[in-house]
Formats: structure tokens, C-alpha cells, sequence
């Protein structure tokens, strides 16, 4: 059969998966990929001969792989684990104010698909884009007596104003607020990271 890079290889998929037949494709280094033209379901198996099923649903598909790791897309979501069954999400999801032990900006907007979720055994981590018309400054005047011991940043370069304020919160959580306005742009980029600890 004849062998392809692995990024003709999905290109290759892309074209001749439209056929009425099953196509297997084999990659440089062994892989290969099986699409199903009629489901477009696929099997992913790398050169070490793991294995990943995708379900695909049009507007949604699953893809699970023989250690037990799996990634889902749904509703604009991504969410999925690990082999150890650490679970992260991302895309359209709700990140509250209790969840980052923040309050969001005022007058703050948040940035579609803005938000993600990552959890682990030991861990969860939060973030969270939103936009406001105020400057970075201000942004993170307000955010500074949120933290108990709080690290500040300012810089202008190349016309981008960046304020930014990082420590722990009172809760013990770590986290930071980043400000960004790019040159020419009357918004500022407001990012929000929380990593908290876990009770045991």
C-alpha cells in the first residue's frame, strides 16, 4: 500500500473517505486510520498499535482509546479523561464566580467559548476569558485585594498595555488575572486562571 506523511494522511482521508467503500490509510511511521464513508466513524491505531474508535455523530462524535482515555464533542463542549480518569471540559462551559472564588469583573462580558475545567485526582483548574471597556489597570486594581499576597505587573510594548496580578487567594487556591488591550483595540482582554487544591 502506498505510505503518506501523516498530515497527507488525514488529507487523504478527507478526499477518498467520500467514496462508497471503507478506506484504510497507512501512515510513514505505521499508523493507520479506517473511515467508514457511510458513518464516518473511524479506528486510529498508532505505530505502537494503540487504538482510537470515533463515533461520529455529524454534530457530535466520541473518540475512546484502549487505555481508557476518551474525548467527547457536544452542544460546542469538549470534554473528556485521561487513562487515569482525570476529566477536563472546554468550549461552552459554566464556570462560576464560587468556582474561581472570584467575582467577575463588573460590566465584564465573557468571551464565547472562552471558558474551560480541568480536574484531576488531586486538583481542579479553572479559566475563564471575559472583556470589559475599562483599562488593564483598573481591571487589576480591583482584582488586588483579592489576593492575600499579591505579585503585580505592569507593561507597555508596542502599544499593548498589559496589567496583570497573581498570588493566593484567601481560600489557599493559587491563581491569576491577566489584562491585555492590543494597540488600536477599546477592549481589554480579561483571563482569569484558578488552580485549587482538592480536600482529602
Amino acid at each position: 500500500m502506498k505510505r503518506y506523511g501523516f498530515v497527507w494522511l488525514i488529507a487523504a482521508l478527507l478526499v477518498v473517505g467520500c467514496g462508497n467503500k471503507g478506506v484504510t490509510v497507512t501512515g510513514d511511521q505505521g499508523e493507520k486510520v479506517s473511515v467508514n464513508p457511510t458513518t464516518g466513524d473511524m479506528t486510529i491505531t498508532d505505530k505502537d498499535g494503540k487504538k482510537i474508535e470515533v463515533d461520529n455523530k455529524g454534530d457530535s462524535w466520541t473518540a475512546k482509546s484502549s487505555d481508557g482515555s476518551e474525548v467527547k464533542f457536544e452542544d460546542g463542549k469538549v470534554s473528556g479523561k485521561n487513562e487515569k480518569g482525570e476529566t477536563f471540559e472546554s468550549g461552552i462551559t459554566t464556570i462560576t464566580e464560587a468556582d474561581l472564588g472570584l467575582p467577575f469583573y463588573p460590566g465584564s462580558k465573557e468571551v464565547e467559548y472562552g471558558s474551560s475545567k480541568m480536574e484531576t485526582n488531586d486538583q481542579a483548574t479553572y479559566s475563564m476569558n471575559r472583556s470589559t471597556t475599562d483599562t488593564p489597570e483598573k481591571v487589576v486594581e480591583f482584582y488586588k485585594d483579592k489576593f492575600s499576597d499579591p505579585q503585580t505587573f505592569n507593561s507597555s510594548a508596542s502599544g499593548t498595555a498589559q496589567a496583570q496580578v497573581s498570588g493566593k487567594l484567601k481560600d489557599g487556591s493559587e491563581g491569576a488575572v491577566i489584562a491585555i488591550r492590543d494597540k488600536g483595540e477599546s477592549e481589554t482582554k480579561v483571563m482569569i486562571t484558578i488552580q485549587r487544591k482538592k480536600a482529602k
